[in-house]
């Protein structure tokens, strides 16, 4: 309904942002009713209503909706298709597009999106050099949830590089103890930030 009265009244703007919260609706009940006879068709449905509203923003210039809408459109093509380049095409979008968004929180979640897509990719250095400059501008506005997760992304690409060292030996010991040293200092880091936060069950697993 809101959509609709959005664009009876010529606001694209507007209608971009119902559209991403409907396919929100949809994608999170696929998450919700994992059973769901409608999966297929409902996941469509998801994906083309925020592909609809990351046209509308282009035109609009809303670059906030844009991001929100292209790293959603991410997150369904690398979790549910396993489409990794298309995934990573996208984020790079939302990181130009984030340029313009009026506060650092757009920039945040594309960093992180792109964090996790190199990382499933197995482009752990390029990852690596995102995930710093996400942690470099947390530190900037403290989000504690978002530091929290900034470190344990580091800590499993420290991780990932360390874990072919028994395989190919084209790493020296002494390199491959210091990354996993790296990842176990970023998981007690990520592990206090979210204790101080009052967040136990993410300190827990951590």
């Amino acid at each position: 309904l809101s959509y609709r009265g959005f664009v009876a009244a010529s606001n694209s703007a507007q209608a971009a942002w119902s559209l991403v919260k409907l396919a929100d609706c949809e994608r999170l009940r696929l998450l919700i009713q994992t059973g769901d006879p409608q999966a297929d068709a409902l996941a469509r449905r998801s994906h083309d209503h925020y592909q609809e509203a990351a046209e509308l923003a282009r035109k609009t210039g809303s670059a906030a909706y844009l991001v929100k809408a292209l790293l959603a459109l991410a997150l369904m093509e690398g979790s549910r298709d396993h489409d990794y380049g298309s995934a990573n095409s996208r984020v790079t979008e939302a990181l130009r597009a984030a340029a313009s968004c009026p506060d650092r929180t757009c920039l945040a979640d594309a960093l992180r999106a792109k964090v996790e897509v190199e990382t499933d990719r197995g482009e752990l250095f390029s990852a690596a050099s995102h995930v710093n400059g996400w942690l470099a501008l947390l530190k900037l506005n403290s989000d504690p949830l978002q530091l929290h997760y900034a470190y344990w992304d580091r800590a499993s690409i420290y991780q990932g590089m360390a874990e072919g060292c028994p395989k190919n030996y084209q790493k020296s010991l002494e390199t491959c103890f210091h990354l996993f040293d790296l990842a176990k200092a970023d998981l007690a880091k990520a592990r206090d930030t979210a204790a101080q936060a009052g967040l136990a069950f993410l300190a827990n697993t951590a």
